[in-house]
């Protein structure tokens, strides 16, 4: 089944790009890095969407190593998406969400796997519904305290199409 742990973790590790937890008709744009071993995948269900269409994304967590690996987040946010059109910031997940001010823990034991779903409803900061055009999208797993998702960080990111 597929869940949502809405946190944050900061150890400068940018994360995963956008995906879906239902099987999608048409595969969308996937990207993947890791940390401590642990792959981290960030797909989008399909790489066009037209104007006002929800954009499904996917973030899964897998831990192939035969150790279990913890990740340490300073705030109860273990993950942020944010959506840039040429280098410009234009969404982002964790924008006027209140998490939880206390350290959280996310363990994966050997050979589990996590999958978080996300949607955004392609609405900029300011509730407005974006133009057509390419988009990119950068998904974030901090854990160092004091790290802020912020467009241009490194990280793996997917490309996708608003069209009308």
């Amino acid at each position: 089944m597929c869940s949502l742990l809405p946190h944050m973790r900061a150890s400068n590790v940018v994360f995963l790009i956008a995906g879906l937890c239902l099987a999608p008709a048409v595969a969308g744009p996937a990207a993947h890095t890791g940390d401590q071993g642990v792959r981290i995948e960030l797909r989008l269900n399909k790489p066009a969407y037209t104007a006002t269409e929800p954009v499904e994304i996917m973030l899964m967590l897998s831990n192939p190593t035969s150790t279990a690996a913890t990740f340490q987040f300073p705030t109860g946010q273990m993950f942020d998406f944010l959506v840039t059109r040429q280098g410009k910031l234009i969404w982002q997940w964790s924008y006027g969400r209140a998490f939880t001010q206390a350290f959280t823990r996310l363990t994966l034991s050997p050979g589990e796997s996590r999958v978080f779903n996300e949607r955004w409803d392609q609405r900029d900061v300011q509730g407005r519904y974006v133009p057509a055009g390419e988009y990119e999208m950068l998904a974030v797993f901090p854990t160092d305290v004091g790290l802020v998702p912020r467009a241009g960080a490194d990280g793996p990111q997917v490309r996708f199409q608003i069209v009308n």
